[in-house]
C-alpha cells in the first residue's frame, strides 16, 4: 500500500485495532496459531486470555440476540456484536504493551487489516472513530483456495471466531498437547 503511495499509518505499538475479534478465521489458521501460542511459551497464560475473551463475547452476543430478535439476519446479528465487541475496548488474548505476541502466527484477518486515518482515530473511545478509514484486503483467490483445500482435508468443524476455534481446539481436539512441527 505504502509503495503504491497510501499513507498507512499501522505500525508497531499501535494495537487500536486489536480490540476486534477476529472472525473469518479458518481451521489451518487456527491451527498455526495454536502452533504459535506454544511457541511462544505463554500458552497458559493466551489460554486464560482465551477464556476471558470467549466469555466477553458470548455475554455480548447474548445481549445482542435478544435484544435483535424477530426478522434480523444472524449476520446482522454477528455485525452488531463485533462493534459492540469492538466499542468495550477488550485487547486481543494476544496483545501485551501494546505488541502482538504471536505476530508471525497472526491470522489473514490481522495481517490484511490497515488503516489510512491517523492512529488516534482507531481507537474505539476517540470521537472520530466512526470516520475513521480502515479496510481489510483479500488475499487472491488462489489462498481462499488453498485454505479450502486444507480445510476439508482436515475434516475438522471449528467455529470461526478466533477464540472459540481456539478454545476448541485447545480442550476438545489437542487436549493441550503441543503441535511438534509444521512443515
Amino acid at each position: 500500500l505504502r509503495h503504491q503511495g497510501f499513507p498507512v499509518h499501522c505500525e508497531p505499538g499501535c494495537s487500536y485495532c486489536c480490540c476486534h475479534m477476529p472472525t473469518g478465521i479458518s481451521t489451518p489458521e487456527l491451527i498455526y496459531i495454536y502452533y504459535g501460542m506454544h511457541k511462544s511459551g505463554l500458552f497458559p497464560r493466551f489460554f486464560r486470555r482465551c477464556l476471558g475473551a470467549e466469555e466477553q463475547w458470548g455475554e455480548i452476543l447474548k445481549r445482542c440476540s435478544y435484544s435483535t430478535a424477530g426478522g434480523i439476519e444472524s449476520a446482522d446479528i454477528r455485525e452488531a456484536v463485533l462493534r459492540d465487541y469492538h466499542r468495550l475496548q477488550h485487547d486481543c488474548p494476544f496483545l501485551q504493551q501494546h505488541l502482538c505476541q504471536i505476530y508471525p502466527y497472526r491470522p489473514i484477518a490481522c495481517r490484511m487489516h490497515f488503516s489510512l486515518s491517523s492512529p488516534h482515530w482507531c481507537n474505539p473511545s476517540h470521537f472520530q472513530n466512526d470516520h475513521a478509514i480502515r479496510f481489510n484486503l483479500e488475499p487472491g483467490e488462489k489462498v481462499f483456495e488453498a485454505l479450502q483445500h486444507l480445510e476439508t482435508r482436515l475434516c475438522l468443524k471449528l467455529s470461526d471466531v478466533m477464540v472459540e476455534g481456539l478454545l476448541e481446539l485447545s480442550v476438545n481436539i489437542m487436549k493441550f498437547d503441543e503441535i511438534r512441527s509444521i512443515n
